[in-house]
């Protein structure tokens, strides 16, 4: 099918752009990285990017990306995943 393969790029983007979460990680750390944020549904697959400067004025620079709670704005589900 076309369309499956025209998506392969852009799933190959995504997981290599995957980073270390390893409880640390800040908003504020990913911001002077001049990083995104990008969150993915486990359930439903939507991706969709999250803006860091809405997100440090709500939560602050010092939190933590693995305390911060998702929920995807498809299907609704939390099991979510946190790339770059």
């Amino acid at each position: 099918m076309p369309g499956r393969q025209s998506l392969a790029p852009l799933l190959t983007s995504l997981s290599q752009r995957r980073i270390p979460l390893f409880g640390t990680t800040t908003l504020g750390d990913l911001a002077a990285k001049e990083a995104s944020l990008t969150v993915r549904c486990r359930a439903c697959g939507h991706t969709a990017g999250r803006e860091l400067r809405r997100l440090i004025v709500e939560y602050g620079r010092d939190a933590p990306i693995r305390k911060l709670k998702f929920a995807c704005s498809r299907c609704g589900s939390t099991d979510v995943e946190v790339l770059r």
